[in-house]
């Protein structure tokens, strides 16, 4: 009882919960003042609430965003005037809002001159060309041959690698995650951290303060730090509401001297390991990159660690020592985030389903589509190709799970096979397409990942890994079951209706 009893102390007069509280108390204040507001101006200035709520409108129409997003703007813009229009000031042209993006735009700016195309696309195919030409033009992330990688079903085979991995670091390790945790996993990480500082290995360990907000103690950073490890977290919650907090950094690397980098699913936590099976059993994939595409990776980090500093560091001191091994493929490592006006991850999505001719399969943890994407996904399969998804068969996130299911019925009357895998969550983030590409990473087919979170991903090309991940594909498939639309009739209508009215606001959550 005792120990019950300090560990609720504990709870009460912790950091989270006053963070919490400070929160909430914000929310209750701004909504005591809409409703106070509301029914006082509403009748003082009705007419011009009216005509503010319509430029803002205009505004909202003529931005860049996408245009589920200015839907669901403009639904709040009809049904309540006076919200909508604080709503959109609050998230939109917040002073933090323009922040964020000016400091993104110095770090693009200032190491754009560092990274140099390769030669290594004049014999593909022209389609995968093309998606190498965009990538580059547009986001700066060049093609890579000299690079090898291997394919990780699992998360248990990937932390065997990445331990030794991190054994023979020479010079450096960076690692950044979206949830760390502790547990075995973390500790068998940070134990090998600690004893590579000791020897003089540069370490660098950053995660996202929103997402492991309840996870670990926000002592952890001090802590890590006074024992050598530099340690810092992304936009770290405060006590005070920021719309910062939505764009969530949500890439999973580990690099190593810029020689091997292992991106994927897999975060720093038991369940991703397989040691904890909250719902389920737990399907999750990795890789791991070895070779001269390191360097995107390292690039990458380095922009993340160098967000709001006011100097940005030297990169070439950890990109001029470039590891070769043997020709295998090509790749395609890039990143993704919320304020570089390309939707980069759905652009390389697209055309794939564009070029495709035999199959492209997708594992995702959410399906939560935009109309261009739906209606590539159908327009795909109507064209003969086997376009199949495969999703979980049990819940992380319950309302997020509906807003999933209210996706299948299209998707399923358009010819694409919906599967939900039933041995319990599934967590991998992978698109496969004849034989021939992959992309594997931390995308989502969700609005979040697509257009709002940090992201990365490296998109594979005549490499035999990519027999690996379809025959893993496979196997998913056969521990999972068809949705086809009478199946989906028979999923309880109340959690139709409830996705159906939450995908409305998607865009904005």
């Amino acid at each position: 009882m005792k120990a019950k009893v300090k560990k609720f102390i504990r709870f009460v007069c912790s950091r989270n919960t006053f963070l919490l509280l400070s929160l909430l108390a914000q929310i209750a204040l701004m909504i005591i003042m809409f409703f106070i507001t509301d029914r006082y101006v509403t009748k003082i200035l009705g007419s011009a609430i009216t005509v503010f709520a319509f430029i803002v409108a205009l505004f909202i129409h003529n931005s860049r965003s996408h245009p589920d997003t200015k839907l669901a703007y403009v639904i709040i813009l009809v049904l309540f005037p006076l919200l909508g229009i604080l709503i959109y000031i609050f998230t939109v042209l917040s002073m933090g809002n323009h922040k964020f993006k000016k400091h993104l735009k110095k770090v693009q700016k200032e190491t754009t001159p560092l990274v140099q195309n390769v030669d290594a696309i004049a014999n593909l195919d022209d389609n995968i060309k093309g998606i190498s030409y965009y990538l580059y033009n547009s986001c700066n992330f060049p093609t890579y041959k000299n690079t090898t990688c291997k394919y990780y079903p699992d998360g248990q085979s990937k932390l065997e690698d990445m331990v030794e991995a991190l054994k023979s670091a020479e010079k450096f390790i960076f690692l950044e995650y979206y949830i760390i945790q502790h547990g075995k996993f973390l500790s068998t990480i940070m134990d090998i951290l600690e004893e590579k500082v000791k020897h003089g290995v540069e370490v660098r360990f950053m995660y996202d303060g929103t997402s492991s907000i309840a996870k670990i103690p926000h002592s952890f950073v001090k802590k890590t730090n006074k024992k050598g490890i530099k340690c810092k977290m992304f936009l770290p919650v405060r006590a005070i509401i920021s719309t910062e907090y939505n764009n969530r950094d949500h890439r999973k690397l580990c690099i190593i001297d810029n020689k091997i980098a292992f991106t994927g699913g897999i975060n720093l936590a038991d369940e991703y390991i397989g040691l904890k099976e909250p719902f389920g059993k737990w399907k999750d994939v990795g890789i791991k990159i070895e070779g001269e595409a390191v360097t995107s990776f390292t690039q990458m980090f380095l922009k993340m660690w160098n967000f709001k500093q006011k100097q940005i560091e030297d990169f070439s001191v950890y990109t001029n020592s470039c590891h070769k091994t043997e020709n295998n493929g090509v790749f395609i490592p890039f990143g993704d985030h919320p304020h570089d006006n390309e939707d980069v991850s759905k652009t390389v999505i697209l055309q794939t389903l564009a070029t495709a001719k035999k199959y492209v399969h997708f594992t995702t943890p959410y399906l939560i589509l935009d109309d261009e994407l739906t209606h590539a996904l159908v327009n795909t399969a109507k064209r003969g190709v086997d376009v199949s998804i495969a999703t979980p068969g049990r819940p992380d996130k319950k309302i997020t799970y509906y807003v999933t299911i209210s996706n299948y019925r299209k998707l399923i009357e358009g010819g694409v096979k919906i599967y939900q895998y039933t041995p319990g969550f599934i967590h991998a983030k992978m698109m496969i397409c004849d034989d021939s590409c992959a992309m594997l990473g931390t995308v989502n087919l969700d609005y979040r990942s697509l257009y709002l979170n940090f992201e990365d991903s490296v998109f594979i090309y005549d490499n035999s890994e990519v027999l690996e991940i379809e025959h893993d594909f496979n196997k998913i498939i056969n521990d999972s079951k068809l949705v086809d639309i009478t199946e989906y009739k028979k999923i309880n209508i109340l959690k139709r209706f409830i996705g159906g009215l939450f995908k409305i606001i998607a865009p904005l959550l």
